[in-house]
């Protein structure tokens, strides 16, 4: 059994471009209480790699200033550190030996109607339907 031995882990980020297309290309929709848009690719974990992984996506259109993507992203990766569920979503997709790559889209600027109680409640919801997935997944396939 894999032990935590922090409580707060900082969420690790998608870079690979094969990655990033299993995710969009192969994954699938998430359905959860909150209301951004998220998919998600579960596949077997390979040796040395994090069981869940993350990518943020705050595009130019909807939020125009650079400093305002960064802060989302900020919020939403502090979000997670905070979060039980995460270092939890990773003992439990680790135990079963899968790997979650999570991408979350963010459509709304920092504001009135976007802000850190918003994230804090989206990432929560997010990170329960991922371990219901997980919990689902019993170890076959992907």
């Amino acid at each position: 059994m894999i032990e935590a031995t922090h409580r707060h882990i900082a969420p690790t980020m998608i870079r690979l471009e094969r990655d990033i297309d299993l995710v969009f290309r192969g994954g699938k929709r998430l359905r959860h209480s909150g209301r951004l848009p998220v998919r998600y690719a579960l596949r077997d974990l390979d040796e040395g790699e994090c069981a869940v992984m993350f990518i943020f996506i705050v595009p130019k259109r909807t939020v125009r200033r650079a400093n305002q993507r960064n802060t989302i992203k900020r919020w939403f990766r502090e979000a997670i550190i905070r979060s039980a569920a995460h270092s939890e979503l990773i003992l439990m997709a680790a135990e079963r030996g899968k790997q979650i790559l999570v991408s979350i889209k963010v459509d709304a600027p920092p504001s009135a109607t976007m802000h850190w109680d918003i994230v804090v409640g989206e990432v929560d919801a997010i990170l329960s339907a991922l371990a219901l997935v997980v919990s689902k997944n019993q170890g076959t396939g992907s």
